[in-house]
């Protein structure tokens, strides 16, 4: 997803698939415009290499990558093949364009506006002293993708690539409909059509009931609404020739008590700024030229970067209203309507399954900003290389043929340990910022976005050495805390951070045993690797310094992790 944070807006969910009743035996003609796609039915099972469960933007790039580049003989299936992709997909353009001199696709082709840089404001209390409309400029080129041209490439390139189309799904009801034998694989669709498959890979977005779970996890969700909206005049504050990235401010609030919203996009409701301050959301605006009658177009959405329970969505239907109103906005009309639901921090696919679960769910999306579009991609091209490699074997020598070790294969590929490092750092980002207050969030992504290093990148395993390890650099110095060269031992016994007024300092080291007698909850947050600093051989091995994030409430300090932090990890 775009962030509509940074953040993002994830895998952000792909097509969520619903079943569609047919008699078997009978094609069903595309809905206008229509072009003659290949469908296949009948009482025999359909035959393929690979089964793609879920047109969404991964399962389709999938889908695309091992018919048209690796021969394989493909099969996409989901009742929705027609409709459009509801999000609002905004990307990074470096990230865009490294995807394109991957594949080759034309993704140059699908953008609706480019933007040559990126505003944001975080300025107010917590920012170090920095005024409330100071603006911070990052100078990326951010884009708008244009989905409805993306779909319409995308689906033209799958037929010419020779992909089997099923206007079905697998699964709607819950129910498991997947028989696995040695070398291949029997679904059996919800209309009664039958795909026997070498593999299965399931796209089918995060609510997937076809990819067990390893283990349980507790999400964080970011909620967004947005509106491609036209307006009179576009606002002051802002610049026309930049993308909105992130506004913090909550000066469209008053001071103290509360005001009641209109009802302009939902029931009238009352909002406070403590509450805005306690549980933040942040504007996000694409300005994107003239419209109608010469009026200008926007869209604007104001967004939750991540918490749990999820905010509601009239919240930010509420918040938006008065944002646009102090900001002098007079919404003529809304082309498009928006509501972001992004599941960040989900438990993995379990290794062990034979269906390979690609994009939503497989829970890619970053869990700290919600980016999935780009990482959704990037993934398809992991997997697509991967399971090219199996079918290759397969070939060669049929009978030898394993589908069991070739999905091992295609998740050891997919799920590096660098790579699961990396997202179970994401994960301790994301909790970290869900409990913090719009004070602390403001200074933590000023630190990030400072000029010549910020960025949050969406890729996965595309940063070089020295690009984490300034990523690492900037994320200490975002939460205030001073690199420490700590003996391993010593390590697991102090305390080295506690949040107090909206500041991250350094605090007094606390042993272990009389943190835990003061009521101290210590919770591990990642696996222990080679780290970036406080490296101290003990035993032959490698070891990693502790940061320990900690609430003050009253007299008693509550905390909320306790890490051992591989650079590998260290990734904002």
């Amino acid at each position: 997803r775009t962030m509509a944070a940074g953040a993002v807006c994830a895998l952000w969910g792909f097509a969520i698939l619903g079943g569609v009743a047919r008699p078997r035996g009978v094609a069903l003609s595309r809905a206008a415009p229509s072009r003659a796609h290949i469908i296949a039915y009948g009482d025999a099972p359909v035959q393929a290499d690979v089964l793609v469960i879920g047109a969404g933007p991964a399962g389709t790039m999938l889908a695309w990558q091992l018919a048209e580049k690796h021969g394989a003989k493909v099969v996409l299936a989901d009742s929705t093949l027609d409709a459009p992709w509801p999000n609002n997909y905004g990307v990074w353009l470096h990230e865009w364009n490294a995807l394109e001199a991957e594949l080759g696709f034309g993704l140059d082709k699908c953008l609706d506006y480019r933007w040559p840089c990126a505003d944001s404001f975080f300025g107010g209390e917590g920012s170090g002293g920095r005024g409330r409309d100071e603006r911070m400029r990052i100078q990326k080129e951010y884009g708008r993708v244009n989905r409805k041209a993306l779909k319409a490439l995308a689906m033209d390139r799958l037929e010419k690539a020779g992909v089997t189309f099923l206007r079905t799904t697998v699964g709607a009801d819950g129910s498991q409909q997947i028989a696995h034998e040695r070398g291949a694989s029997t679904v059996t669709c919800d209309d009664g059509t039958q795909v026997h498959a070498k593999l299965v890979v399931d796209a089918s977005g995060s609510k997937s009931t076809l990819t067990p779970r390893a283990g349980e996890a507790s999400p964080g969700f970011q909620i967004a609404y947005g509106i491609l909206a036209e307006i009179d005049v576009f606002p002051k504050d802002y610049d026309e020739g930049a993308m909105l990235f992130m506004d913090f401010r909550t000066n469209y609030l008053p001071e103290s008590g509360s005001v009641t919203t209109s009802g302009e996009f939902c029931s009238p409701k009352q909002l406070s700024r403590a509450a805005a301050e306690a549980f933040p959301t942040f504007m996000y605006a694409m300005p994107m030229g003239d419209g109608s009658d010469g009026r200008k177009k926007v869209f604007f959405e104001e967004t939750n970067l991540v918490g749990r329970p999820p905010m509601e969505f009239d919240e930010c239907r509420a918040r938006l209203e008065l944002r646009l109103r102090h900001l002098g906005i007079r919404v003529h009309s809304v082309v498009e309507e928006e509501n972001c639901y992004i599941p960040m921090g989900t438990a993995l696919p379990s290794v062990q399954n034979r269906v390979l679960a690609l994009g939503g769910a497989a829970g890619t999306v970053h869990a700290a900003t919600g980016y999935m579009f780009c990482r959704g991609i990037a993934s398809s091209i992991i997997l697509a290389k991967s399971i090219s490699r199996s079918l290759a074997q397969a070939r060669d020598d049929p009978a030898a043929f394993d589908a069991d070790a070739a999905a091992a294969a295609a998740y050891a590929t997919l799920w590096t340990k660098e790579c699961r490092l990396q997202r179970d750092f994401c994960v301790f980002g994301g909790e970290f910022l869900m409990t913090q207050p719009v004070s602390n969030i403001r200074g933590f992504f000023h630190r990030i976005f400072q000029p010549a290093r910020g960025g949050l990148d969406g890729l996965p395993r595309r940063l070089a050495r020295a690009t984490q390890q300034r990523g690492a650099q900037r994320l200490v110095q975002a939460a205030g805390l001073r690199r420490q060269t700590v003996a391993p031992r010593a390590a697991l016994r102090q305390v080295c951070a506690r949040v107090r007024g909206g500041a991250v300092r350094r605090r007094r080291l606390l042993p272990l045993r009389a943190a835990r007698r003061a009521g101290l909850h210590l919770r591990r947050a990642a696996a222990s690797a080679a780290a970036h600093g406080g490296r101290r051989r003990e035993g032959g091995q490698r070891r990693a310094p502790v940061i320990a994030i900690c609430n003050l409430e009253g007299d008693r300090v509550t905390c909320r992790s306790l890490s051992r932090l591989p650079s590998a990890a260290l990734v904002p």
